[in-house]
């Protein structure tokens, strides 16, 4: 090695060392990831509309985990009374609890490639801590694994009943109360996968 390689090597040298010492360990630490999850897009629910938020990012992450984590123990659904009554649906909506609940989205994630969920015109109706309820406009697209793949949307409108406790906000009970023309509610999609 001539001696001009080596003066070369040996400033390159002092200025790394230079560096490390004016500004600690090149190497940098990362932040831990939020609770709930790799890159989970967890929102502590302080008001119950931030609910609403978690349940989006849950299935739009094909993980569930934030959507599970927004039902309360006691959770129950409701569907309207035309999917109660459809013969396909017959007992499928009987019991319906928060395990059953998350069985069905387990269910939806499983064959589904892309997800896109809204909930819009949200109104609240009802709030006397620790209750909140609303009325909200919902929309759900769904792409499968099939080949081609099938979109399927599914949109009505319903009541959503919110509990404030030791998790913060949750939903206690979903009611499909309006279905949209041209359209089978998210309700009827829960009766149909809770039968697979």
């Amino acid at each position: 090695m001539s001696i001009i390689a080596m003066r070369s090597l040996a400033a390159v040298t002092a200025v790394v060392t230079a560096f490390g010492a004016f500004s600690g360990c090149i190497f940098d630490t990362r932040s831990a990831d939020a609770p709930g999850g790799a890159g989970s897009t967890w929102v502590v629910p302080n008001l119950p509309t931030q609910v609403f938020t978690n349940m989006r990012t849950g299935l739009e992450e094909l993980t569930g985990v934030n959507y599970k984590r927004s039902m309360q123990d006691a959770f129950t659904f409701v569907p309207l009374p035309e999917d109660a009554n459809n013969p396909t649906l017959v007992g499928a909506f009987d019991n319906w609890t928060a395990d059953v609940e998350k069985e069905v989205i387990d269910k939806l994630l499983a064959d589904a490639v892309d997800i896109d969920v809204s909930f819009t015109d949200i109104e609240q109706v009802f709030d006397q801590t620790p209750l909140a309820f609303f009325n909200v406009a919902y929309s759900l697209r769904v792409i499968d694994s099939s080949v081609p793949p099938d979109t399927t949307f599914y949109k009505g409108n319903a009541q959503f009943d919110m509990r404030d406790g030791s998790k913060g906000w949750q939903l206690e009970r979903w009611q499909d109360t309006e279905r949209v023309s041209g359209f089978a509610t998210w309700g009827f999609l829960r009766g149909s996968l809770r039968q697979l």
